[in-house]
């Protein structure tokens, strides 16, 4: 059996970009075997004066919950939910705790984890199944990783702090938004999960204490306490209803539906609709598959949730979808049409 083996960050990236990419259609998929050798590996140091030879009594409360949303992410995507690890299963996702002079190195390997984890899942298909693993290990491994949830933090809840990141993080970190918008609740779950266990590990930094990765010193315990205790702004739920041209439809991005990337006929707004399963009737699904085959507009009406301007999720209503008045084609703006487009009903 074939095998994509991913022993490093640039195999990771290599494998999302062409899974999430133009070309996901020429990707081995079905039939081969993922295998994660010597990576991911989730690798901190914490230094300050309190870590000289030791851990203080303050950080190992973060300790464990880190090493619970480890535990929670295997058993999410072996199981689809949360439950007690066995003995064997918790060998596999212990966290590792090296103590040195004057720091303490807090590592875990992940790829045990993960190929027991690829190994197990039979409830996903090819595609869902490698993108949901590869995010796992893309948000959990690594000093990306890390960065990742710094750069998130400090955009949601609006900080003029500053994450050093190269063009290439830069771009990787798109990646991972891609990665997490085009995957499973589990997923998301997870994401969610390990902010949480990184703002608890912030938030018992003494100010003097620093964060290293790599030689590189990635936030002091001042700065990561502001980060982790800033209040998060509110989410708000509201509706978005308009006409919209179908761009893709993703039938493997949610488990028992499907996703459709869409832009607004309007004001030219992109975004990932969810449409869960038993959304729409066989009449609507013909009416999304005409609309998307012509690049014809359709009428959706969304349940949306907002951060501040910014779409964070949408969901199409139940029987949201119907087929759009007719309209010339003089009347769509040019950022949405085609030489070939006929909007004739």
């Amino acid at each position: 059996m074939p095998q994509l083996v991913i022993s490093s960050e640039d195999d990771l990236f290599n494998a999302l970009d062409r899974l999430l990419g133009e070309q996901e259609h020429e990707f081995p998929i079905e039939g081969w075997e993922v295998s994660f050798v010597g990576w991911p590996k989730l690798e901190i140091t914490i230094r300050g004066e309190d870590f000289n030879g030791g851990i203080p009594t303050r950080i190992m409360p973060a300790l464990l919950d880190m090493q619970r949303k480890v535990d929670e992410a295997y058993a999410r995507l072996v199981d689809g939910e949360v439950r007690r690890l066995s003995k064997d299963e918790r060998r596999k996702t212990e966290l590792i705790v090296r103590v040195e002079s004057g720091s303490s190195i807090f590592s875990s390997e992940l790829a045990p984890a993960l190929n027991t984890i690829a190994q197990a899942i039979g409830k996903m298909n090819g595609t869902e199944m490698l993108i949901s693993v590869l995010s796992i290990a893309a948000i959990s491994g690594g000093v990306l990783a890390f960065k990742y949830y710094l750069n998130n933090r400090k955009e949601e809840k609006e900080l003029d702090i500053k994450v050093a990141l190269s063009s290439e993080e830069t771009r990787r970190l798109e990646v991972v938004e891609r990665a997490i918008e085009q995957s499973n609740e589990i997923v998301r779950e997870q994401s969610n999960a390990q902010a949480k266990a990184f703002d608890s590990l912030l938030n018992r930094l003494d100010p003097a204490d620093t964060i290293v990765a790599d030689g590189q010193t990635l936030i002091d315990g001042e700065t990561g306490r502001r980060l982790a205790r800033a209040t998060r702004r509110e989410t708000i739920e509201s509706r978005l209803d308009g006409e919209f041209i179908i761009l893709t439809v993703d039938s493997g991005g949610i488990r028992g539906g499907f996703k459709l990337h869409v832009r607004k006929v309007d004001d030219g707004l992109e975004l990932t609709v969810n449409v869960p399963e038993g959304t729409l009737a066989e009449e609507q699904i013909a009416t999304l598959q005409q609309g998307e085959w012509g690049k014809r507009p359709l009428l959706m009406k969304l349940n949306t949730r907002k951060r501040g301007e910014v779409i964070v999720d949408s969901t199409l209503v139940e029987t949201g979808l119907v087929r759009a008045k007719e309209a010339d084609a003089t009347d769509v703006p040019p950022f949405v049409r085609r030489a070939d487009d006929d909007f004739e009903q």
